[in-house]
């Protein structure tokens, strides 16, 4: 019996919804008490033998619950009922806040339960109460409400902050929900009675139904969210069914049951819209709820409010759903859904009208005036059809034939113009091809040289309309879209009509900023054509491209970028195939019901009889159809009849054109379908009813049919011998055949079928195979792959021969129609032909010479001319030998296929070795090659004969002069109209279309077949991807591109669907280096060489003998020293052979002649090379592991097999397959997924932003900030190079929790020595350093990550298919179970023994992971591979910090973090802080201090911060803020040694940065300015460094990326902790040299000496103790803010510290701030900072938008200020003019110049522009525009981040400047080199070392050679606090002027300017000068930037624009005449003027 659901509606009940065991129910109207509703649930037996009890949520309205529940009468009940009932009463209690009455109800029915299972739901009840219990505790006690704005529209709005507004609005709405009409909708199956919908909107965010289990934060009943939305005029209504598709709610967050989403407040200062609004209660709990429960609901309930997919029943067509929806009035009568709206005149005019601003687009000349253009210069304008790629990129396609292009590149948004997809447009030519990217000094464009990128293609921008193809007369279209990668206010069509679209969402503006990205506005179109809110959605972001939306364009005015939308319903996709079967047909518009029109018509048709009048009788011959098995719409038969010695064979079509009269309402439909859609295992969307194309015009077997007969006669030979005869007829089919009975008659197997039809069917296979042997040659013996694994795709290699019969008759026909009408004159001119236009000769001259010799190899191609001589392609060897030498290429073939080929030949099988060797699939090169001929091919098209030549209506894939469609009118249009045709031929009547009205036509089915091209190719994806996603496969990939970016590789078993080639960027591979391409010009191949940096581990211990011995080779290397890392090269070709060009040929030749049983002699393979592995690996045969870091290296090149797994991801709503995998070496692979992905693999998406909100506790922004630092987390740890690969680790599993939140916990054990070995830590310890009790309790992170990969075998099922399917060898049969992971746990076991123990290390699958393999649940558990991703020690300190924070003694980290009121400063610090002698530093002499006296603002800010817990002191660049950050650590100090004096105890100053740089600096600063009167300071860095500077064995195996820039001061050694403990005369500095010797030892020489894990373990304690015991003699310690969490550190100042100085804490994250200040309890805070320079850096973007880049600085300066914040508002760094423009962009004019400052002396060169020229005073800055190319980095390495960009133009550039330096006699140690990129650094840093070494003629002597090496190069980034005299910038990001936009929108200028773009950075790079500025980049391209826009107009209007980079830098003036002194203090510059200031 299904499920039954009921519902109750009481007065003050909306929804209660209940479940039992697997029965649901819900209440409904009619059934006003419980007691009713349980007394009917027993009367119909639902509730006997459930299972369990309430699976769903329960809502409350005052207190008529209550009493309902209280007066059912359980006596009545049986037992289990009974308690059941008091489960569900306890629930009801519990969500409504009686949790005292709920606890003693719950409490009391335990007692009585025996089933464990129901007695642990009881229990976990009871803990949900006590939790809740607890929770209302502390809320009460929590201080002041929550920030309203914050919790409006996000988390939680309680009773207590509802407006009056709010509640007068809620009222309103309870007193009319009852008496609404909810209006329903059915979309389940025929017949099926749709359940009412409940009263509200509902979504529980993260019950998303993809079939993968939810972790517990998602199952817990307090953890699921609601949004409840109404919209205007009615009562929102959607099911429960959108539970599993994330209707309008928020992100499930893992907050308590306070946090519910309003929705829709009512907006006081909005009068455009009015809206009802639901609330829901503040404690509303919901229970359980899985994905069968979210099924079972879709499927029982209705929605209006989303997209639905239909269930579809195969029993019922879309005919009869058509006609069953226009009787019901389910089916409108209007347009096809999804192609337009209406809006009345009012709405067309509000949003036509002119908006502000400038006009983004130009005016576009239009019909006739565009024409003009046209004829006006046929060079310079050009007829085009504009195709649209990205917003950003369009190709326009040439139309005109004269024109010598095909392609013209449209660069930019504004010149594509508001054109549509397919739109005919003209074109106006700017740039012509050949021009390179790269444009030399100054103006134009530079020769194309061998350095330089040259353009393929024109440039050019959209000057005219001619066309518009699509809705040309719609005014609002709809179209189906995905959401915007970074915008959720942007959408992107499916279709690509528009490039995007700007939908409303001025109500998530104004209200929600914070959720703008994830949070939509639908919007409704009223009856009047109104738009009108009807209500948000939230959007996952982890389903985020799974989405599909229907949104409307209102209008597109020129100064908007994008047309303007609504966003009407949405639709959840890529699932599975039905979900992404309904979005396929939305993007591709295909049709569904017929309208009224079409199925009054067919209604007629039907009851017409057959007229069988002037017809041939044919219903006695014996005719038959051949078709796949289930076929209805049969439209060919097929007759054979020999006569004589000839054979006529009949080609019988039905004949439609004579039973659909023309323009009947089924014609007229059949035209705007104009084709039939088909798809696997759906009903087909035909074309014609299917009442006609299943059934009248069907050729049903023995039923009458009228059919257009073509009757061929043949001789033995297969020679056409007679004139072909085309008859109407009428016949009678005598048997419907599939090709696999056709086959059988074939191969003479026993079919049950008529004997005399086999017999015809073999006569007719005799004359087609003839007839394909001329026609094709030796292409007919081609074998096409098909991979047995993917049953989803059609398979015809098993009826082949079935297949090519029928494929030959209808080409036959169809030719023959195409002649027939030809020779008519009179319907030549309006014949509709199929035309295939051919690639150029020059194209196939291309292809040749790319490809090579083996294009003569590939058997699909074999015939084909490809020279205007008629040179055919041919495996015949003399032809092959007669090839170019230089092209001579060894065939690649598959390891296993070769052996398997050679077999088969040596035994004589030579039907098995054809199937083989003529697959030109399983051969990579052949593969390559067919795949790039069909690439060149374009698509058939349909064109009108009139107006076209000869070779434009040849047909070059079937090598015919024309032809035409007509065999198959029951799903094509273009037959019915030739069918037509040839009616009116026969009848000698008058064609009813002129040529320009099949023009029409053509372009009309042309298009609808496209879409249906694309459709089918989609549907075959969508199956196949769905395959990959139950069972994820290894395929066989073959390389087809490389180059520095990535590897481009083909599928040869997914050749049938659009996803064959698949594209790996280097980016997501895990290499370590820059990939080097290499060109070999003469074979025009490249090769491009990758290097992995690896540790991979095996626990057995061991490597294949073949690998150590070509290791130990390698180490004993001459040419290699002794700590150089090992390089070794995998071999490219493992999975491969090569056997020479010429053998291959004979086989083919022998093949090909020779009979079977032949045994052939098999050639030998080309050998290979020994110098190459196949395996990686750490270890060494005898156990040990090496102590050198390995580079594997592996070569690609084309034609290359790689193995790669494929699984499946959602894609635009759509299943896509993805390479989840690379196998690199025959042990070792690449993960891709948490490469790519790393949230979803490793962890989850946050959805609660923390910016511009309070906390109000502990819980709340633990909840904020915890998944946030767990994204970033996830980033870095994928993004690491740190990653240990371990094999062979025994790994055992078990579920746990219930089944609808199954987790699934794992456990492993390491022997800790194997990991102390390989220095293979776990939570950031080392085996050595975990302790037996070191156990992680609290779960609320994860120690580290680890990727888990389970080699098995496919399942039974696919296995069974590839041994059946006679080619096992060419596919893998085993696949890799990849999951990802959390460690939770880690236990050092039996440390004491002599092995030193074990690690036990447990952790949980990812929610994303799929489900394990039976064999891990194994009690002995599997060997496994397994990858450990480690966190970094930042983050992981950041989240313990989180966790500290409970502590409720962190007074004032927890004030600060809550929003709280800062606690008052203690009495004695406060007394002493405010004295004047504690406000400045005093000098006594010269040697105690050189810091100035305090301006006002800096003094100001000393009192501030001497007398409050608080102080946040902003500094601009030059204001002094790090002397006042000095001087506060001088008087704090000073306060300090006070109270110590006073008894008060020794207090300890922590001054900390975000970077090691920072704290460098201040540490200088303290020894330079403070000299004896600096107090006691201690600079400590962390471990990194001090390994680094003291090496310890095995170090140089951790991971080297991130530590680019980790180096300790040189200069801070006498004050750097881990000197000072190794100093003579320090306790332990003895103990630790004796370490230190040895270890240098066995670092030096590995193979002799060792070191074991106890020698480190007391090394380290010996360090640590050392470290402690020091650090308690100082008053200040400086350290980053990282390690002011350090244990070592808290340790050693044993709770002395009292003050902590943050510097830079506007670099740093809120979280990694108060790290310093948790882990020491601070009491005293200072923060000093700009937010105006750097932000932090955050690698996870969607964290950064969520908050994380956010500093704790900029939110407490936006918070308290004037309160706890101070603004310097003098700076003393920079000149004047240098100042000027950043305090007028940066900080409004506040920032000014100190007095004395501005009387300094300033000394010029005459580089400088002089500015006003009255004053002629230098302006010390200027612009050199240069217009180079940048170069990108495509992978993370040493040199740069993946993407990071070079320019070397600029860097010569550079060069250039500071040898005009030089010559000026400056000393450049004075000078900086800046750029905003480290690629660009490394180029500059390359470049210097260059310029140094040059010995040429303009060597530098010794002093310049020295001089010039002290230029120092760095980021602008690594920068912020330094200074110096001279700062060169180079900006790097450059474009040609004609790819640079008018009028870039802001994604351009972020893709194309990338750093140049971000306000903090650039005012950083234009304040580190003192004296000069040089900045050098493309000034048109920096225009586009408003910030650099502005500098530009400054720069102009004063002289400071370089234009002509060749004159810059100017020849320096003569020298002064010698024995003239020149003044020392200039240092040697010529000549010194004092500033005079312009009026």
């Amino acid at each position: 019996m299904p499920p039954v659901a009921y519902m109750i509606s009481t007065k003050s009940l909306p929804v209660l919804g209940i479940f039992i065991g697997d029965r649901r129910l819900a209440i409904m109207p009619g059934m006003s008490t419980v007691v009713e509703r349980m007394e009917r649930l027993w009367e119909m037996n639902v509730v006997v033998g459930a299972s369990s009890l309430v699976r769903e949520g329960l809502l409350r309205e005052e207190k008529d619950f209550h009493r309902a529940v209280m007066r059912v009468d359980t006596s009545r009940l049986p037992p289990f009922l009974a308690t059941r009932h008091a489960y569900v009463y306890a629930c009801l209690l519990n969500n409504c806040r009686e949790f005292a009455k709920a606890l003693t109800i719950a409490r009391d029915a335990v007692t009585g339960v025996t089933d464990p299972e129901e007695r642990r739901k009881f229990e976990q009840l009871i803990d949900e109460i006590n939790d809740a219990l607890e929770t209302a505790s502390q809320r009460r006690n929590s201080q002041g409400p929550a920030d309203p704005q914050w919790l409006e529209g996000t988390y939680a709005l309680t009773n207590q902050s509802r407006t009056e507004a709010q509640e007068a609005a809620r009222q309103s709405y309870l007193a009319q929900a009852k008496h609404r009409r909810v209006r329903t909708v059915s979309v389940g199956r025929r017949g099926r009675t749709p359940s009412p919908a409940p009263l509200s909107h509902q979504s529980a965010q993260g019950t998303l139904g993809d079939g993968r289990n939810r972790s517990s934060s998602f199952c817990h009943p307090s953890n699921v969210n609601f949004s409840l939305y109404t919209q205007p005029a009615r009562v929102s209504t959607c099911s429960a069914g959108d539970l599993s598709r994330g209707a309008s709610g928020p992100t499930a967050s893992p907050s308590s049951c306070e946090n519910i989403l309003y929705g829709s407040d009512l907006d006081d200062d909005s009068d455009d819209y009015e809206e009802d609004v639901y609330y829901a209660d503040e404690e509303v709990r919901f229970h359980h709820l899985d994905d069968q429960d979210i099924e079972y609901i879709a499927k029982e309930s209705s929605t209006v409010e989303m997209l639905t997919v239909e269930d579809e029943d195969e029993a019922q067509n879309w005919f009869e759903k058509s006609e069953e929806g226009l009787q019901n009035g389910e089916i409108e009568e209007r347009e096809e859904e999804g192609e337009r709206i209406e809006l009345s005149e009012q709405q067309k005019e509000y949003f036509n009208k002119g908006g502000r601003g400038y006009v983004f687009y130009p005016a576009l000349f239009l019909n006739a005036e565009a024409e003009h253009l046209l004829r006006s210069d046929r060079t310079k304008y050009v007829r085009c059809q504009i195709k649209i790629e990205r917003a950003h990129k369009s190709i326009a396609k040439v139309l005109d034939s004269k024109c010598k292009y095909t392609d013209i590149l449209i660069d930019g948004r504004s010149k594509a113009n508001q054109t549509f997809m397919d739109d005919e447009v003209v074109v106006e030519i700017t740039a012509e091809p050949g021009k390179t990217k790269s444009l030399k000094q100054g103006r134009g464009a530079g020769p194309a040289g061998p350095n330089n990128s040259v353009e393929k293609m024109p440039h050019g921008k959209v000057v005219g309309l001619l066309n518009r193809v699509n809705y040309s007369d719609v005014d609002h279209p709809v179209m189906f879209c995905t959401l915007d990668e970074k915008e959720g206010h942007l959408m992107k069509p499916l279709c690509k009509t528009v490039p995007k679209i700007h939908v409303l969402n001025d109500l998530v503006r104004k209200k929600f900023p914070a959720l703008k990205k994830n949070r939509i506005e639908l919007k409704t179109i009223s009856p009047d054509g109104e738009i009108v809110h009807k209500e948000f959605l939230n959007v996952q972001p982890d389903k985020r491209e799974q989405y599909v939306f229907k949104v409307a364009i209102l209008a597109w005015r020129p100064q908007n970028i994008y047309p303007l939308g609504a966003v009407l319903s949405w639709h959840i996709g890529g699932r599975d195939y039905a979900g992404g079967l309904r979005v396929l047909s939305m993007q591709q518009r295909v049709p569904r019901c017929y309208p009224r029109t079409a199925v009054e018509s067919t209604t007629l048709l039907l009851q017409q009889s057959l007229s069988k009048k002037d017809r041939l009788d044919l219903t006695k011959q014996r005719l038959f159809t051949i078709d796949p098995p289930g076929s209805k719409d049969l439209d060919d038969a097929v007759s054979i009849q020999k006569k004589g010695t000839h054979y006529v064979i009949g080609v019988h079509i039905a004949d439609v054109a004579a039973q659909v009269p023309k323009d009947s309402g089924v014609d007229q439909e059949a035209r705007k379908r104009a084709v039939t859609f088909y798809s696997l295992n759906r009903r087909p969307h035909a074309m014609l009813p299917e009442p006609l194309s299943h059934g009248k015009c069907s050729l049903l077997q023995d039923e009458e049919r009228l059919a257009l007969s073509v009757f061929l006669t043949f001789n033995e030979k297969g020679n056409q011998v007679k004139e072909p005869v085309i008859r109407k007829t009428v016949i009678r089919s005598l048997g419907q055949l599939t090709y696999a009975e056709a086959q059988k008659a074939i191969d003479e197997e026993h079919v049950d079928v008529d004997p005399l039809v086999q017999e015809d069917i073999r006569e007719l296979h005799k004359i087609t195979r003839i007839l394909k042997e001329m026609r094709q040659k030796n292409s007919m013996l081609f074998v096409p792959f098909e991979d047995p694994r993917l049953q989803e795709l059609e398979r015809i290699n098993e009826h082949i021969e079935a297949h090519s019969l029928i494929e030959e008759l209808m080409i036959l026909a169809n030719s023959t129609v195409a002649k027939y009408l030809t020779k008519l004159l009179r319907y030549r001119d309006v014949m509709l032909v199929r035309c295939h236009k051919a690639p150029t000769w020059e194209e196939l001259a291309e292809w040749r010479d790319t490809e090579g010799s083996v294009t003569n190899l590939v058997m699909q191609l074999q015939g084909k001319s490809v020279t205007p001589s008629g040179t055919q392609l041919s495996f015949n060897a003399n032809d092959i030998a007669a090839g170019a030498a230089q092209q001579r290429q060894n065939v690649v073939v598959q390891k296993e296929v070769w052996k398997q080929l050679c077999r088969y030949m040596e035994e004589g099988d030579m039907t098995e070795a054809r199937r083989l060797a003529f697959m030109d699939a399983l051969h990579p090169l052949q593969c390559l090659a067919n795949c790039r001929w069909m690439d060149l091919m374009e698509t058939a098209q349909y064109r009108c004969y009139s107006g076209l030549n000869g070779s434009e209506r040849r047909h070059f894939g079937l090598d015919l002069d024309v032809y035409t469609h007509f065999t198959s009118p029951i799903r094509r249009y273009a037959d019915v109209y030739i069918q037509r045709l040839l009616h009116a031929a026969l009848e000698s009547s008058a064609p009813d279309m002129n040529p320009d009205d099949v023009t029409t036509l053509c372009q009309h089915i042309n298009s609808a077949t496209s879409r249906q091209r694309v459709f089918e190719k989609g549907c075959k994806s969508l199956k196949v991807s769905e395959g990959l996603q139950r069972q994820p496969l290894v395929f066989r990939a073959y390389v087809d591109k490389v180059d520095d970016e990535q590897l481009t590789v083909c599928v040869p078993s997914l050749l049938k669907v659009p996803d064959r080639r698949q594209e790996l960027p280097f980016s997501m591979l895990g290499v370590s280096s820059q990939p080097e391409l290499v060109t070999d010009t003469a074979l025009r191949k490249d090769t491009v060489t990758v290097q992995w940096t690896k540790r991979i581990y095996d626990v057995s211990q061991t490597c294949p003998r073949s690998f150590m011995s070509h290791r130990k080779q390698l180490e004993k290397s001459k040419h290699r020293s002794a700590n150089a890392a090992i390089k070794m090269t995998l071999r490219p070709d493992m999975n491969s052979v090569a056997v020479k060009h010429q053998d291959w040929a004979t086989i083919l030749q022998t093949l090909t002649s020779s009979a079977e049983g032949f045994e052939m002699l098999v050639p030998e393979p080309v050998e290979r090379g020994q110098s190459e592995v196949e395996y990686m690996s750490s270890e060494k045969r005898d156990g040990s592991v090496s102590l050198l870091p390995l580079k594997f290296v592996r070569q690609y090149t084309r034609g290359q097999v790689v193995q790669i797994q494929m699984s499946a991801e959602p894609k635009k709503g759509m299943l896509q397959p993805r390479v989840e995998m690379l196998h690199t070496a025959r042990n070792a692979s690449v993960c891709t997924q948490h490469v790519t992905d790393p949230i979803q693999a490793l962890t989850h998406f946050a959805t609660r932003a923390t910016k511009g909100h309070n906390f109000s506790s502990y819980k709340d922004y633990q909840q904020a900030w915890m998944p946030l630092l767990e994204m970033e987390a996830a980033v870095g740890a994928a993004d690491g190079d740190g990653g240990v690969v371990i094999d062979n680790v025994t790994v055992t599993m078990k579920a746990q929790g219930p089944s609808n939140s199954l987790k699934y916990r794992g456990f492993f054990t390491l022997n800790a020595a194997f990991c102390y070995d390989r220095c293979i830590d776990f939570g950031g310890k080392s085996p050595s350093s975990i302790g037996k009790d070191e156990v992680k309790k609290d779960n609320s992170f994860p120690l580290d990550y680890l990727c888990l990969r389970y080699k098995m075998e496919c399942s039974d099922i696919i296995a069974s298919r590839v041994q059946s399917s006679g080619i096992p060898e060419t596919v893998d049969k085993q696949f890799t179970w990849l999951a990802h992971a959390s460690v939770v746990d880690v236990i050092h076991r039996g440390r004491k023994s002599e092995d030193g123990g074990e690690l036990v290390v447990t952790f949980v699958l990812s929610p994303s992971s799929p489900r394990p393999p039976s064999q891990l649940m194994a009690k002995d558990g599997v060997k496994l591979t397994l990858e450990v991703l480690p966190k970094s020690d930042v983050d992981r300190r950041a989240q313990q910090m989180l966790i500290q924070l409970k502590d409720t003694d962190f007074e004032l980290a927890r004030a600060i973090a809550f929003g709280r009121q800062i606690p008052k400063l203690e009495h004695d610090h406060k007394r002493l802080g405010m004295k004047d002698e504690n406000h400045e530093v005093y000098a006594e002499s010269s040697t105690e201090s050189s810091l100035d006296r305090n301006n006002t603002r800096q003094l100001e800010a000393i009192k501030l911060a001497m007398t409050k817990s608080l102080a946040v002191i902003q500094g601009p660049p030059g204001t002094g803020k790090t002397n006042v950050g000095i001087k506060l650590v001088y008087l704090f100090s000073k306060v300090n040694r006070q109270l110590q004096e006073e008894g008060k105890g020794k207090k300890t100053v922590l001054y900390c940065g975000p970077s090691n740089k920072s704290v460098d600096l201040v540490a200088r600063g303290l020894l330079r300015k403070l000299g004896d009167k600096c107090p006691k300071i201690v600079r400590m860095y962390g471990s990194s460094i001090e390994d680094k500077d003291y090496p310890v064995p095995r170090g140089n195996l951790r991971s080297k990326r991130g530590m680019r820039d980790l180096t300790s001061d040189p200069n801070l050694e006498d004050v750097s902790l881990h000197h000072l403990i190794r100093r003579e005369g320090k306790p332990k500095a003895k103990e630790i040299a004796v370490f230190q010797r040895y270890f240098e030892k066995c670092n030096t020489m590995p193979d002799m000496y060792s070191v074991n894990s106890k020698q480190l373990k007391k090394y380290r304690k010996l360090v640590y103790d050392a470290s402690v015991e020091e650090l308690s003699h100082y008053e200040v310690v400086l350290a980053t803010c990282a390690v002011g969490g350090n244990n070592k550190l808290t340790s050693g100042t044993q709770g002395t510290v009292y003050q902590v100085i943050i510097d830079e804490c506007a670099m740093c994250p809120e979280p990694a701030s108060l790290v310093p200040v948790v882990a020491n309890n601070a009491k005293q805070l200072v923060l000093i900072g700009d937010h105006k320079q750097l932000r932090p850096i955050i690698q996870c973007g969607a964290a950064a938008d969520l908050g994380l880049d956010q500093s704790l600085f900029e939110r407490l300066h936006d918070k308290f200020y004037n309160l706890h914040t101070k603004f310097l508002d003098t700076q003393y760094r920079m000149h004047p003019q240098i100042c000027a423009f950043p305090s007028q962009e940066f900080y409004e004019n506040q920032l000014k110049t100190g007095p004395s400052f501005r009387r300094k002396v300033w000394y010029h060169m005459n580089c400088w522009p002089k500015y006003p020229p009255e004053f002629q005073n230098p302006i010390p800055h200027v612009l050199v525009d240069i217009r180079g190319e940048e170069e990108t980095l495509t992978v993370n390495t040493e040199e740069g981040n993946e993407r990071s960009k070079s320019n070397s133009m600029e860097a010569e550039k550079v060069i250039e400047i500071l040898i005009y330096l030089r010559k000026c006699r400056v000393e450049l140690s004075s000078v900086k080199v800046l750029t905003q990129y480290n690629a660009q650094r490394h180029l500059l840093e390359t470049k210097l070392k260059a310029a140094i070494q040059n010995n040429g003629e303009n060597a530098f002597n010794h002093y310049d050679r020295v001089n010039m090496q002290n230029v120092s190069v760095s980021t602008v980034v690594s920068s912020q606090g330094g200074e110096w005299d001279y700062v060169i910038l180079s900006t790097v990001r450059s474009l040609p002027g004609y790819m640079i936009e008018p009028n870039p929108t802001h994604g351009w200028c972020i893709q194309n300017l990338g750093f140049i773009t971000d306000r903090n950075q650039v005012n950083v790079a234009l304040t580190r000068a003192r004296k000069g500025l040089f900045v050098i980049g493309n000034a048109q391209l920096l225009r586009c930037d408003e910030v650099w826009k502005h500098l530009l107009e400054r720069y102009e209007r004063m002289g400071c624009l370089i234009q002509d980079a060749s004159t810059f830098p100017p020849p320096l003036p003569p020298r002064p005449k010698k024995g003239r002194r020149v003044q020392n203090n200039a240092r040697d510059e010529w000549q010194n003027v004092e500033i005079s200031r312009p009026n």
